[in-house]
């Protein structure tokens, strides 16, 4: 069953997948979880097949990630981890992969695969997983990634402070470590600023609202004691669908 919450201006589908075509181990151990993130710029959609050495069976159950979509896949068998994966265009099942890959997923850990890149010129970005232990005083951990192609290295600041206060530098396909951030009832918002690091041009905005603020209740605070990444994705050469915005991926 798949449901879909909107937060912060991605749509986030929950799928309880058993990634069955992935290498088995004789017994039960354990789960791993994958954040599957559609960020290929010239696709709408994209069909997966987890084990790109058997035909894909579209009808069966194939699972299907829209461009600027994260979906969270847990499976719940256990299996050495070990998956070769192909990622054909919708809706060109039939014909060759756009993307083939082998991920290696452990029992018990937590990754993201994040389809950049063009369809002309596919890429990826493979991450585990580790966000921070948030006790203590109210806080928030934010992690940021470039996977905008075509695009230099980016800078990153708070409004009102100066450039690249946040991250000096990022290039395509970086990643930072989670940052953390308070998240105090007195914090009202934090606006980052992503601008081109050699330029100091403004690219975009993200606004992460209420963070601990006035009348947001804990349980519905997204920031809170919570793992968020910010990823930069589309083209600077693109417009509408394909334009360069900030895409919001939980972490927990």
């Amino acid at each position: 069953m798949h449901s879909y919450i909107k937060r912060g201006g991605a749509v986030i589908a929950l799928v309880s997948l058993l990634v069955s075509s992935c290498t088995k181990s004789p017994k039960p151990e354990g789960a791993a979880s994958l954040i599957l993130v559609n960020a290929m710029v010239g696709t709408s959609r994209v069909i997966t097949n987890f084990d790109d050495t058997q035909p894909l069976h579209y009808f069966s159950g194939a699972f299907q990630a829209m461009y600027g979509w994260v979906s969270i896949l847990n499976k719940f068998n256990s299996y050495s981890g070990t998956c070769h994966l192909s990622v054909y265009d919708y809706p060109d099942t039939a014909g060759k992969p756009v993307l083939s890959t082998v991920i290696d997923l452990p029992i018990g850990s937590s990754h993201s695969l994040l389809l950049t890149g063009t369809k002309q010129q596919p890429d990826t970005v493979f991450t585990e997983d580790k966000p921070p232990y948030l006790g203590g005083d109210s806080s928030t951990g934010i992690r940021f990634i470039n996977l905008s192609p075509g695009s230099g290295a980016i800078s990153i600041n708070l409004e009102g402070q100066a450039n690249g206060s946040v991250v000096s530098s990022l290039p395509y396909k970086g990643v930072t470590d989670f940052r953390i951030f308070p998240a105090r009832s007195t914090v009202s918002n934090y606006v980052f600023e992503y601008r081109d690091a050699m330029s100091g041009n403004l690219i975009t905005t993200f606004t992460a609202m209420n963070v601990g603020g006035p009348g947001q209740s804990y349980s519905a605070n997204q920031w809170m004691f919570k793992n968020n990444t910010l990823a930069l994705i589309g083209s600077p050469d693109s417009t509408g669908t394909y334009q360069q915005r900030i895409l919001l991926i939980n972490n927990f």
